[in-house]
């Protein structure tokens, strides 16, 4: 368990997170030797991005930038909540260091988006539109190609979650969210849609009826109702929404009802 000091936490998105736990758990990775988790503004929002320093040990073939940031992603993905995934991963040669001999965070190069390293790619098919129009949507501006990870182009791991409940409810395909960590960019992601149209059966939009419902009866999920469901399957069990809270009781105390009641 990773225990750290309370004034190195930082507030995003209404979560409490401390970059220190990010970094340990990228330093499990075999393929790094160190790494530095800082926040900053993209769009307005604030973000978690990682800097990352590779193990020099050449026993082994060495991947490229690209490889070991995909496959950073996804071992994060294995091992943190979602709202605790870094939406950029950067690979540095070292760390910039003050004279002191501490990581120097305001000397740590802005994230390079692979907007700026691809080649413009447009969709080739209806899916690939599809997702072009959807990431649109979320992100508020538009993909450089169908070849860009959705987290280099200002995706982060919430904004994931109103991609699946789209790509869910559109396609009617139960597609974890996992799934877009693994298949990040646009041309992936279509693959990953079509492969799975195969394999389930698809639940059309068009054969649900609208009926009235009368009271007591069950009623579809609002997005934010949808989007905690959505964190639940990546995290069962999370405590992440539970609120604690004292309460005093005076007087004669019903213990077996009390019990019942929680």
């Amino acid at each position: 368990e990773f225990i750290g000091r309370l004034d190195d936490q930082v507030k995003i998105r209404g979560f409490r997170v401390e970059p220190g736990e990010i970094e340990s758990v990228l330093l499990q990775h075999p393929d790094l030797r160190e790494s530095v988790v800082v926040t900053r503004k993209n769009f307005g929002q604030k973000e978690l991005v990682a800097y990352v320093v590779r193990d020099k040990d050449t026993s082994h073939p060495q991947s490229t930038d690209a490889e070991l940031v995909e496959a950073l992603r996804v071992f994060i993905d294995q091992r943190l909540p979602a709202h605790l995934t870094p939406s950029s991963v950067t690979v540095l040669d070292a760390l910039p260091l003050s004279p002191n001999g501490k990581v120097d965070r305001d000397r740590l190069p802005v994230p390079a988006t692979s907007a700026a390293q691809t080649s413009p790619s447009a969709p080739e098919n209806h899916t690939e539109q599809k997702l072009w129009e959807l990431w649109r949507e979320v992100l508020g501006r538009e993909a450089g190609s169908t070849a860009d990870s959705f987290f280099d182009v200002g995706g982060n791991s919430l904004l994931a979650t109103q991609v699946i409940s789209r790509i869910r409810r559109h396609y009617g395909l139960d597609m974890p969210i996992h799934d877009l960590f693994r298949y990040s960019t646009i041309r992936d992601l279509s693959a990953r849609i079509e492969q799975l149209g195969n394999q389930q059966t698809v639940t059309s939009r068009a054969e649900i009826v609208s009926i009235q419902a009368e009271s007591g009866e069950t009623t579809e999920l609002s997005f934010a109702q949808e989007r905690l469901w959505f964190l639940d399957r990546l995290e069962p069990d999370s405590p992440f929404y539970n609120v604690a809270f004292a309460q005093r009781i005076s007087g004669p105390l019903d213990i077996v009802a009390l019990g019942r009641s929680l």
